[in-house]
């Protein structure tokens, strides 16, 4: 039957070398050391301007 649904099947697995998957958490920790970066940079200034 055409677009019939079994409950045995599995969705498909995800592959970890997939190199979208690598970079995308690579662009992702980078982001964040990034925003942290910022976060520590505007603190620094608002407390020296106060």
């Amino acid at each position: 039957m055409v677009g019939s649904f079994n409950l045995s099947d599995q969705p498909p697995a995800v592959d970890d070398t997939d190199l979208s998957l690598k970079k995308f958490d690579e662009y992702q920790a980078h982001l964040q050391e990034l925003q942290m970066e910022e976060h520590l940079k505007f603190y620094m200034y608002v407390v020296d301007h106060n």
